[in-house]
């Protein structure tokens, strides 16, 4: 049993016998170790950080749990044989030398970072994520999703550290302080490289710009090695250990693999290959990135869902599989995967592609693209250009975010941008685009690949043309769609389980554990007047009967 815990009448301190002080609840308390004796005592893990006279010896109180502290000769050891529930130590808890910087997250409490990873945070390009939405337009239905990347990549980079110690409990030859510094790092500048809008920006660019492939994972690793050479920051990464070999493992940690061959990693060997599957899972999809923000975004949205991620991290371990060491999972926590991927299943559905959200990112799309010959930022060289050459201008780019680009249109005089500045005033006054009809695949009907908007809206006109005496033409139709998967490339994901006895059971494919939910395609009216043309639900009806019997003609390769 803990200590009995004497509270002063403000609750700010708390005194424990034998002459022990925490700091409890966030507020600073420190524990004094002057005539501790030899022998093990137990602790609460609802304290944070642990000083003996003053000086700091464990930032983690799982350390004070999981490791004997050593002491002056002035002070004594303590030990303690067990680790108790990880959830209790959420949180976490306060690294209090000079070169730390504590955050305090609403989802995991206090969490702090080391001297490194605050120099990268008090950066430019990092402070830049204050700026980008997580989930773009959704705040227009969900009045609270207004979180940004910023806290998420916080809650990203805690989450990696905490982790990647918990294997390096299990077995400190798994994982060095650097790998735990290299992961932190990684959660943190994982999504540097996000434009405005949050993904809706990729499909921008595809469509503004459909001959240079864009994704924001490789703009983030440009960011990053902008970001430590602009800030001058090479020495203070010498300084702390990490060499350019680390520098390759936290660019592959965020966006794969670096080898020629596109499949091989360079910065760690198949004995570390687990430490790859923590930030970016490419292998399951059951990463840290994930964890953050499927509770972030509940915390804000409150759509109802259920997985916490305190107990999964007890039950993850590293065995040798197919010669590499890969992160297991014990098989009883079948029925906890599936809860993480309904989860994902439930925010997709009910915010992320929620109908009026893929209503409103297909009007902001539309505003994007009609802005992008008109819109010009200036590069370095003070030349003036395009929003989607902005993008690929590392410097440009630091510009590109979601009140920027609304206000730059919106604040133009150039009579071209008016039909973009009607569009995003039109979402101002909640005059969306109308609903005519929506359609879902034939159950039993498996698409292989995805539907292309474009090449379907071609396909339609060609097949059932709009007439001329209708008063409608293409440009007046819209299409959005909703596909509630299990994330990308899931049908090749498994997961390895281990038994009670530590022995690798079995693979698991994701589809094995949930079934998978349906596409949905919505035929949007992008003028509001004309849905009571009857004409309207005539064409579409003509559409959709085309769309069942013939819809191998309306895809694309995934």
């Amino acid at each position: 049993m803990p200590y009995p815990v004497e509270n002063s009448a403000d609750g700010a301190r708390a005194v424990v016998k034998g002459g022990f002080q925490y700091k409890m609840n966030g507020k600073k308390m420190t524990r004094k170790i002057e005539d501790a004796k030899d022998g093990n005592r137990n602790v609460d893990n609802s304290y944070s950080s642990v000083h003996v006279c003053g000086k700091l010896v464990a930032s983690n109180l799982s350390e004070v749990i999981l490791h004997s502290l050593s002491l002056s000769d002035s002070e004594k050891k303590i030990k303690e044989p067990y680790r108790s529930e990880f959830k209790n130590t959420r949180g976490y808890f306060e690294m209090s030398s000079d070169e730390s910087k504590v955050f305090n997250d609403c989802i995991h409490d206090y969490i702090s970072f080391p001297e490194l990873c605050v120099c990268i945070i008090d950066t430019p390009e990092f402070q830049r994520l204050r700026r980008l939405r997580q989930l773009g337009v959704t705040h227009y239905v969900y009045p609270n999703a207004t979180h940004t990347r910023f806290q998420h990549c916080l809650g990203v980079g805690h989450l990696a550290g905490e982790f990647a110690r918990c294997i390096q409990r299990q077995d400190p030859n798994l994982v060095s302080d650097v790998d735990i510094l290299c992961l932190q790092i990684a959660g943190l500048c994982h999504d540097l490289g996000h434009g405005p809008f949050s993904h809706l920006w990729e499909v921008f660019m595809s469509r503004a710009n459909a001959k240079q492939k864009w994704t924001h994972e490789e703009n983030s690793i440009k960011i990053f090695d902008k970001l430590i050479e602009k800030n001058g920051l090479g020495p203070l990464f010498k300084k702390n250990g990490l060499n350019e070999n680390d520098i390759i493992f936290i660019k592959e940690a965020i966006g794969g693999p670096l080898g020629d061959d596109g499949r091989t990693y360079k910065g760690r060997g198949p004995e570390k290959y687990f430490l790859y599957e923590i930030v970016a899972n490419k292998t399951t999809g059951i990463d840290v990135d994930k964890l953050d923000y499927f509770q972030r975004d509940e915390y804000y949205l409150n759509v109802g869902t259920v997985f916490k991620y305190e107990r999964l991290v007890h039950f993850m371990k590293v065995f040798e599989v197919n010669g590499k060491n890969r992160l297991c999972i014990r098989d009883k926590e079948a029925k906890c995967l599936s809860d993480i991927f309904m989860d994902r299943s439930r925010l997709h559905d009910r915010a992320y592609q929620h109908r009026v959200v893929q209503n409103i990112q297909q009007m902001v799309l539309d505003a994007l693209i009609l802005a992008e010959p008109v819109i010009t930022i200036k590069n370095s060289k003070k030349n003036l250009i395009s929003l989607s050459e902005a993008t690929h201008d590392l410097d440009a780019f630091q510009l590109l975010v979601d009140d920027y680009i609304f206000f730059k249109i919106m604040d133009s005089d150039d009579p071209r941008i008016v039909p973009a500045q009607n569009l995003l005033r039109r979402i101002e006054t909640r005059d969306f685009y109308s609903l005519v009809s929506e359609w879902t695949p034939p159950h039993g009907l498996t698409l292989s690949k995805k539907l292309n908007l474009n090449k379907m809206l071609d396909v339609f006109t060609q097949v059932h043309p709009i007439p001329d005496s209708w008063g409608l033409s293409i440009k007046d139709f819209g299409l959005a769609f909703k596909v509630i998967d299990l994330g990308e490339g899931d049908k090749k994901r498994k997961v390895i389980f281990y038994d009670k006895n530590n022995c690798i059971t079995n693979e698991i494919g994701i589809h094995g554990l949930i079934n998978v939910p349906s596409v949905t395609l919505y035929f949007l009216m992008k003028e509001s007047s004309q849905i009571i043309n009857p004409n309207v639900h005539e064409i579409v009806r003509k559409w959709i009967r085309y769309l069942e019997n013939n819809i191998e003609s309306c895809l694309t390769d995934m």
